[in-house]
């Protein structure tokens, strides 16, 4: 749906404007970007108004997009699919509430050691970040991490977990000299 969407607009757009020098294709990528993330939040929101966790999911689409931002991870097939995992998946951790401090820790903990180990992943496809800055990247994206041992937040522990599992799953990883999937 985004990306047929994307690919209208971007062919509507080339159609009226042929001299410009962007292709099809680049403008359809930059329009399914802008669509995904605008139904990413209006979905998210718009649920959120529905369950009464607003405060919740603006600190997951906060602390999740700015840490993936940094950390990478992997990416679905599709813009739908991907508005639709996000949301469910932001609506689904705005309900995971503890009083438990040691559980937030322990998750933070969890989340620190796979952004240690895993950060950045997947970053080459969608950044043009030269290599040499992934020690950086890492660095701020555990910056990042320990912030709720600060705030002690049940969103930004989850949200921070969720989005860090992303950088293990469809992860490329050396074996024997050749590359393969994790």
């Amino acid at each position: 749906m985004i990306d047929t969407a994307a690919r209208k607009i971007s062919v509507y757009i080339k159609q009226q404007v042929p001299e410009h020098p962007s292709s099809v294709e680049v403008l359809e990528y930059s329009i399914g970007m802008f669509l995904n993330i605008a139904a990413i939040i209006i979905g998210s929101l718009g649920v959120s108004y529905l369950t009464g966790n607003t405060t919740e999911i603006i600190i997951i689409l906060i602390s999740f997009s700015l840490l993936r931002q940094v950390s990478g991870g992997i990416h679905l097939k599709t813009g739908t699919a991907c508005a639709v995992v996000s949301i469910t998946l932001f609506t689904l951790i705005s309900f995971f509430n503890t009083d438990r401090d040691t559980l937030i820790h322990a998750i933070t903990v969890i989340t620190l050691l796979i952004v240690l180990i895993y950060a950045p992943s997947n970053f080459e496809k969608q950044h043009n970040v030269p290599k040499k800055f992934y020690p950086l990247l890492k660095l701020i994206s555990f910056i990042m991490v320990m912030t709720n041992f600060v705030f002690v937040s049940d969103a930004l522990a989850i949200s921070f977990f969720i989005q860090s599992i992303t950088l293990i799953i469809g992860r490329e990883v050396k074996r024997y000299g050749s590359n393969s999937k994790a």
